[in-house]
């Protein structure tokens, strides 16, 4: 548990790392610190004196890097215990510590090898390698009362880094990979309009603490497994206006915390199931602008907590049964700007939340209504408009239906024209509603009269007939007597 007696307020367990306070004020320095509060700290740099510190102890931390966090004549109790260091300049590091406990170093430093007499130890030379279990720690600590997050002062050639926001800036710099030597600790990074042709393997490799990485407009053709590496904390990534074409089966991996993935205005044709398999969190994801003409049924379906999905500017065609399964938290769709001529009757069916559905500029000429009775939902907006509407009274029975249904309502009623019959083309389907059942009342009156006349006439010509027969026996009776009677 966290020591509720330390003399700074500290923030609480965090389950979502983004709403940690980029910047704290200066506390007072304490007689000695331990923590062990989750927050994002990579690096550390001494920002005031440690006059004043008995004891300091940066423990199961994912420090990787050191800057002379102990310096000469400080204080006499040190631990950098549980972390993950590369060291190159050791002697800089633990300047100023006449001995240091082998067994410490051995049990806790992983990937580290040095040689101790080398750094001035009164101690037996020992050298120490790769003896740690390299397990990563679950809670993220920090010191925090006298430290300051402050990335390593190390930037990319040619990116301009802000230590107080933890934002790298390599936009527009003619990159044709990702630096390798992007300061650890940052929060968000600009890499966009550049060329990097591909994302290969190791290319984030040790950027826990990223929330933000943005690679629009790069010309990425292909993504290597392993690109993502270490982003397991991301929560928006930008991959917008690439040359991307399939999204691989490894391609979610690492990705398990995104809250938003842009792939928009790429070259996809097609969506596979186990591309997005390890999405669990994604909320937003836009799709639009690609070449999609067809999904594989379930493709979504790990998506449970995605609001908002955007598949316009596509070219889908049917849209199928399945290809949104289990999206019960999905509130917005774009599928408009497609050329949909045809959705199945059971398309929306698991679309429990769904609020906006826009199919607005597509090829649709008639819809069912059992297709959108099927959305069980509390209130849904549809958008119609800009597709080849055959008008007919068919069609206006099925728009009188949804305004008979309380949580039906299609927002562009009065931007719907007609396509077909050619002596309606352009016109307002509302202004024609009304009409377009009454040619057919008609024929259907024409019809029943016709038949009625038939029916009658035929009514009258067997009575006639009939008594025609009646006349006729009539007057074989009464005709004349045997003559031989007279």
């Amino acid at each position: 548990m966290p020591d509720q007696s330390l003399p700074y307020p500290f923030p609480p367990l965090l389950g979502d790392m983004v709403n940690v306070p980029k910047a704290l004020p200066p506390p007072p320095p304490p007689d000695s610190i331990f923590t062990t509060y989750p927050v994002p700290f990579i690096n550390i740099r001494l920002s005031t004196s440690l006059s004043q510190l008995d004891s300091l102890q940066v423990v199961s931390n994912f420090l990787d890097r050191a800057q002379q966090i102990l310096p000469r004549e400080s204080f006499g109790n040190q631990t950098i215990s549980g972390n993950v260091l590369k060291i190159k300049r050791a002697a800089d590091i633990f300047r100023g510590m006449e001995e240091v406990q082998e067994d410490l170093l051995a049990k806790y430093f992983w990937n580290l090898s040095l040689t101790l007499q080398s750094l001035g130890f009164q101690s037996t030379s020992t050298k120490i390698e790769n003896r740690m279990n390299p397990i990563i720690p679950i809670c993220l600590g920090a010191l925090l009362s006298i430290l300051k997050i402050d990335g390593f002062k190390m930037c990319p050639h040619r990116c301009s880094c802000y230590d107080f926001s933890h934002f790298v800036d390599c936009k527009r710099r003619s990159l044709t990979a990702i630096p390798r030597d992007i300061p650890d600790g940052i929060w968000m990074l600009d890499i966009r309009y550049n060329n990097l042709p591909e994302l290969r393997d190791g290319s984030f490799r040790g950027q826990w603490s990223t929330r933000i990485v943005l690679l629009a407009s790069n010309g990425i053709q292909h993504i290597q497994s392993g690109a993502f590496e270490s982003l397991n904390f991301l929560e928006i990534l930008d991959l917008d206006q690439n040359r991307i074409k399939y999204l691989p089966g490894y391609f979610s991996d690492s990705l398990e915390h995104l809250i938003e993935l842009r792939l928009s205005n790429n070259l996809i044709e097609y969506l596979h199931w186990n591309s997005m398999r390890n999405l669990e969190n994604l909320q937003k994801l836009d799709l639009s602008g690609n070449w999609i003409s067809a999904m594989e049924r379930g493709v979504f379906r790990g998506l449970s907590k995605l609001r908002t999905l955007s598949l316009k500017n596509n070219r889908l065609v049917v849209i199928e049964d399945g290809y949104f399964l289990i999206l019960q938290s999905l509130e917005t769709l774009h599928l408009d700007n497609n050329t949909i001529s045809a959705i199945q009757g059971e398309a929306f069916s698991s679309l429990r939340s769904l609020n906006l559905l826009c199919l607005n500029g597509n090829r649709l000429s008639r819809i069912k209504f059992k297709t959108f009775l099927n959305l069980q939902t509390q209130d849904t907006h549809l958008q119609l408009a800009d597709n080849r509407w055959a008008c007919d009274c068919d069609l206006q029975r099925v728009f009188a239906k949804f305004f008979s249904v309380r949580h039906l309502h299609v927002d562009d009623y009065s931007n719907i024209t007609c396509s077909e019959p050619g002596h309606l083309q352009g016109q307002s389907l509302l202004a024609v509603d009304s009409q377009l059942c009454v040619a057919e009342t008609a024929t259907v009156l024409v019809i029943t009269g016709t038949v009625l006349v038939t029916v009658i006439a035929a009514i009258v010509m067997a009575e006639r007939n009939r008594n025609k027969t009646r006349n006729k026996s009539w007057n074989d009776n009464d005709g004349p007597s045997d003559p031989q009677e007279k």
